[in-house]
C-alpha cells in the first residue's frame, strides 16, 4: 500500500503545471541604442533580416528611461516588425505602445502558440504620443511568439513594459498522460494481487 501511495504521489506531481513566475521587461537596465536580442532569460527579440530591435531613451510617458523600437544600422525607424519569442509558453501577456501620432488602427499583433496562430489584435491609437496605450493579450495562453507588424503610424511606434507569467496553465504532454495512466494500471494490478493473496490466507 505504501508503494501504491508513493507511485500515485509521484505521478500526480508529474501532471501538475509548473509554478507561475511573473516577469516584467522594461529595458531600463540597458543603455540607449543597445541592440536587444536575448538579454532576458527565455525571451528573444528580433526583426526582419537587416533590421534590429533597439533601445531608445526618450520620455514618452512609459517607464523611463528606455523603450524599444525597430531600426537599422543603429538608428531607429520604429516601423519595421518586431518579433518576440518565448522559450516557454507564457500567459497574461501585456505591453505598452508609445509614440502614437495617427488616430485609429496603426498596427497588428499576431499571437502564436507554436505554429498555431491564436489570433490578431489591432494596435489602436488615440494620437496621444505621451500617453502609453496598453496592449492586453491576456485572453491568450501558452503564447510562444508575438509578431508586431503592419505599423502605419506617421512616426512609428515604440514598445515597453512587457509583462507576462511563465508556466501558468501548462498542459501535461501526451507522454506524461500515458505514463500516469500506465502507473495507475500498475498500482491497481498490484493492489488487486495483494487483496487476492490476503483472502486465501
Amino acid at each position: 500500500m505504501k508503494l501504491a501511495k508513493t507511485v500515485l504521489t509521484a505521478l500526480a506531481a508529474l501532471t501538475l503545471p509548473a509554478a507561475a513566475q511573473a516577469v516584467v521587461i522594461d529595458f531600463d537596465d540597458l543603455g540607449n541604442g543597445v541592440v536587444v536580442t536575448n538579454q532576458y532569460a527565455g525571451v528573444t527579440f528580433s526583426s526582419d533580416p537587416g533590421f534590429e530591435v533597439l533601445t531608445t531613451a526618450q520620455s514618452l510617458g512609459s517607464s523611463t528611461p528606455n523603450f524599444i523600437c525597430s531600426g537599422q544600422g543603429g538608428s531607429i525607424n520604429c516601423v519595421s516588425p518586431i518579433y518576440v519569442d518565448f522559450a516557454t509558453g507564457v500567459s497574461g501577456l501585456s505591453f505598452l505602445q508609445v509614440g502614437d501620432n495617427t488616430p485609429g488602427d496603426v498596427g497588428d499583433v499576431r499571437v502564436f502558440s507554436g505554429a498555431t496562430l491564436l489570433g490578431t489584435v489591432d494596435i489602436m491609437s488615440d494620437a496621444a504620443p505621451f500617453t502609453p496605450g496598453l496592449i492586453d493579450l491576456g485572453a491568450f495562453s501558452n503564447i510562444t511568439r508575438i509578431e508586431i507588424v503592419n505599423i502605419t503610424d506617421a512616426a512609428g511606434l515604440g514598445f515597453d513594459d512587457f509583462t507576462f507569467t511563465v508556466g501558468a496553465g501548462a498542459i501535461p504532454e501526451p507522454a506524461t498522460w500515458a505514463m500516469m495512466i500506465g502507473g495507475f494500471a500498475l498500482v491497481g494490478a498490484s493492489m488487486r494481487r495483494r487483496r487476492t493473496a490476503v483472502s486465501f490466507a
